[in-house]
């Protein structure tokens, strides 16, 4: 998919960092046949540093940015995250029957412990987790006086969920279930966020100063910023062993979303104190491309929460996964799943022969969705060392009155730097 191609683009930006290192270690003395070789691409490089060490300079107020001399800049940064995905569907089938599936990924946050590695404003890092179900986190940035560019990805799961489950029969109200739920496949939540912005007042304000401290800000400033960004999630449920969950909170097994947002913000840096930055951002967004994709999975058991219930059917004997079909003709057998006391639901007995297939998939595009970017940050500069923390926080909502979805996406920092 997408995010494997974006992974692909990483790469490549991850050798031109390599290659530069190797450049800055090769600069000494070489062989003839290795100046040679490696002319080019060490030459293509070296003016790439050039331009980015001569444009750093030009490009800014020098009484309210500095520059340091220092280009390479290394970091350690351990790191809280975290994302929350709220499904919220309703099914009107008629003036008298409807169905309200709610479906709130139960997410903890994810502590991580990541590594940050930059040129003047270009830099990446990856964050590793340091706890179960953590997942990795890898971003790409590029900061300069006018324009920034940020892409991040970043993948978790988790075990638990909270299904809400109702709706109307011949005009009177009914309520399947409002409780917790434990998946025995852990649910995969996958994300790719890519931010960019044009920074009105560039030559005072600095977004990065607080953030990558690839330049230091000297007097408090701030500016308007124009911003666009792409974001992408896929929540991936479908395997046998979540089987009786999907089906009964009549769930899609998995759903990917997809938005385009443009917004105009304000951002902020005061500097209270030689050394200290403080940052402020806010950025109001509109969406002008919303999309929901969902695919749906059915099972050869049906969920059952009330033991009265069960059919007498008799002997359902063995499944034929070929014709998807039990040996007595019947498409699904019942299986009974209880709550188990503390208010979350598991099943009884599980089945060995449980198979999962797909059966449709739809679709809802809209647009004009309001969301929001908000940053905060705060660093301290001293010689050639700094620390810094700082968070972002984004809200994107897709959908339409009865199909949507809300992905809450939100970190904290903490970084301890070094210039070379």
């Amino acid at each position: 998919m997408g995010l494997g191609r974006s992974l692909s683009n990483l790469l490549l930006t991850t050798a031109f960092f390599c290659t530069a290192i190797c450049a800055e270690a090769q600069s000494g003395s070489t062989s003839e046949n290795e100046k040679t070789s490696g002319s080019r691409p060490l030459a293509w490089v070296k003016s790439l540093m050039h331009r980015l060490d001569s444009s750093a300079v030009t490009k800014v107020d020098a009484r309210y940015i500095e520059v340091p001399q220092r280009a390479w800049r290394v970091i350690l940064r351990p790191k809280m995250s975290d994302i929350d995905v709220v499904s919220d569907n309703e099914n009107i089938l008629s003036a008298m029957e409807s169905i309200h599936i709610k479906m709130d990924l139960n997410t903890r946050p994810m502590a991580s412990l990541g590594v940050w590695v930059g040129y003047r404003g270009l830099g990446f890092s990856y964050a590793y987790k340091l706890q179960k179900n953590g997942g990795t986190n890898f971003s790409l940035s590029s900061t300069g006086a006018k324009f920034g560019l940020n892409m991040r990805l970043h993948d978790l799961s988790t075990d638990r969920a909270h299904l809400l489950f109702e709706g109307m029969s011949e005009g009177k109200s009914i309520k399947g279930m409002d409780e917790d739920v434990r998946f025995t496949k852990a649910i995969k939540v996958s994300t790719f966020y890519l931010n960019g912005y044009y920074v009105f007042n560039g030559r005072r304000y600095s977004q990065a100063a607080a953030y990558n401290q690839s330049v230091i800000q000297r007097r408090s400033a701030g500016s308007f910023l124009l911003g666009a960004t792409v974001f992408t999630s896929m929540v991936e449920m479908a395997e046998k062993e979540n089987a009786f969950i999907l089906e009964m909170g009549k769930c899609p097994g998995r759903f990917s979303l997809g938005q385009i947002n443009v917004g105009l913000g304000y951002g902020y840096n005061w500097v209270p104190a030689r050394g200290w930055v403080v940052n402020a951002m806010v950025m109001p967004t509109i969406s002008v491309y919303d999309r929901i994709k969902r695919t749906h999975f059915t099972s050869n058991y049906t969920v059952l929460t009330d033991p009265t219930t069960l059919p007498h059917v008799g002997d359902y004997g063995t499944w034929d996964p070929e014709k998807r079909q039990w040996a007595n003709g019947e498409k699904q057998q019942p299986v009974l799943v209880e709550g188990n006391g503390e208010n979350e639901w598991e099943v009884k007995e599980w089945k060995e022969d449980v198979d999962l297939w797909e059966t449709h998939t739809d679709s809802h595009a809209s647009a004009f969705k309001l969301n929001v970017d908000a940053r905060l940050g705060v660093a301290y500069c001293w010689n050639r060392f700094f620390v810094s923390a700082n968070g972002q926080f984004n809200r994107f909502s897709y959908g339409q009155e009865n199909n949507k979805v809300t992905n809450v996406d939100w970190y904290v920092n903490t970084s301890f730097g070094i210039r070379l």
